[in-house]
């Protein structure tokens, strides 16, 4: 078989390759080859457009109707002890019933396959949600508190975005402070995130990121990124964290990083005393300089960004 000693005749066979050596076999050889990757790049295409638009389908239909307003008719309830009593006081009880807490949400069912629509539940059971139930006229004064006061966490982009599609606008626009969480292993970092399906891929993330930035009310935003890989310098963490430069909304922007062995510690790429990852003053991100951190024993590397 003279070169092709190496090759079995089961493998000559099933490429056509002849057992004498020439350029002419080998450029065949190799455009076979190539021609299976190319049909393989394509059938994950399809797959991955597939789970896209299972995904897409899933989420809930954004609500158009406004919110009831403190205008909107309403039974004045004045049997009612609580509505005997002046507004003002009211307000007060209200704000004593919502004060400061924080609000976990999740989806019920993630599976992409499954197209039946994504579910919104509470991690932990809310008792004040029942004054809103009571009546409309409390829901028309004091829905708006709910959103104003809590902290709504979110374990990931999809239950994010449900959330999103299902609140109105006014409320929206009331909503103070989110936590949202990005975990490394979810989305597989060996790969590029673009190559991923929605929810995992950096197009998912930039969207959330920009309806972050189209709210008008948010004054804190946390940000967990979990189980981050050794590596602070593959271009993929760089894509991942980009949007973060491009908000301008919130008063107060937390990072916290968690890596499984050391952690990302973040600072300023200038090196000011300001606030770590801005320079003092600027109202620009600067590009980071991300150094290993082992000397923390929870391996967790945080920054907070003030913008001005």
């Amino acid at each position: 078989m003279g070169s092709y000693s190496v090759y079995d005749d089961a493998f000559e066979n099933r490429f056509d390759i002849p057992s004498g050596y020439s350029p002419t076999a080998v450029e065949r050889f190799w455009k076979i080859m190539k021609g299976g990757e190319q049909n393989e790049e394509k059938r994950y295409a399809r797959w991955r457009s597939g789970q896209d638009k299972c995904w897409r389908a899933r989420l809930p239909r954004r609500i158009e109707r406004p919110a009831i307003s403190l205008k909107a008719k309403s039974s004045s309830q004045l049997q009612s002890r609580l509505f005997q009593l002046p507004l003002e006081v009211r307000e007060y009880i209200y704000e004593f019933i919502f004060d400061d807490g924080t609000v976990r949400l999740d989806v019920q069912e993630k599976v992409v396959r499954n197209m039946e629509p994504y579910r919104l539940s509470l991690l932990e059971p809310q008792q004040y949600l029942a004054i809103l139930q009571a009546c409309k006229k409390t829901y028309v004064e004091a829905a708006h508190l709910l959103y104003s006061t809590n902290t709504f966490m979110f374990p990931d982009l999809t239950t994010f975005l449900c959330f999103e599609r299902i609140v109105p606008s006014l409320h929206w626009h009331h909503i103070k402070s989110i936590g949202i969480a990005w975990d490394y292993e979810e989305v597989n970092y060996d790969f590029q995130y673009d190559h991923l399906p929605c929810p995992t891929n950096a197009k998912s993330w930039k969207e959330v990121y920009r309806e972050f930035s189209k709210m008008k009310g948010l004054e804190r935003l946390r940000v967990d990124l979990k189980n981050c890989p050794l590596s602070p310098y593959q271009d993929s963490d760089f894509d991942l964290q980009q949007p973060l430069r491009d908000i301008t909304i919130p008063a107060v922007l937390e990072l916290f990083v968690y890596g499984k062995r050391k952690a990302l510690a973040a600072v300023c790429g200038c090196g000011c005393a300001g606030t770590e990852g801005r320079c003092c003053g600027s109202e620009t991100l600067d590009q980071l300089s991300l150094e290993y951190d082992s000397s923390s024993p929870l391996y967790l590397a945080y920054f907070a960004t003030h913008v001005l």
